[in-house]
């Protein structure tokens, strides 16, 4: 947990706390020793006679898709259901309540 100014207000921007930890100076790092990197790329070997010259090369060609969309199914996208707001005890019909955010803020009204 980041050091805080008040409760709910961080002393650091989250900017200035990624600058501050260095992970930008390792953010393109190579593959971590033991950890075998899946290569995107198929390495095959030919052998050539061009010329009178006999010999093999290597040759790199890109790995085919393993998955062929056949037709586009959409899928639903994730909505959370809505909640009842909670509601002081003290919130009764007939109390005066100011309001604190919005267009109306500072603004006064009857509680029903």
């Amino acid at each position: 947990m980041p050091k805080q100014l008040a409760r709910g207000v961080p002393l650091l921007s989250r900017s200035a706390r990624y600058k501050k930890s260095g992970k930008w100076a390792v953010k393109h790092r190579g593959p971590v020793e033991g950890q075998v990197k899946k290569s995107k790329a198929v390495v095959t070997t030919k052998t050539e006679k061009k010329l009178g010259k006999k010999g093999t090369r290597t040759v790199v060609r890109p790995r085919s898709p393993r998955f062929y969309p056949t037709e586009h199914v959409p899928t639903k996208l994730y909505s959370r259901p809505p909640r009842p707001p909670k509601i002081r005890p003290s919130l009764v019909p007939g109390v005066v309540l100011i309001v604190l955010a919005g267009k109306l803020r500072g603004k006064r009204g009857v509680f029903f």
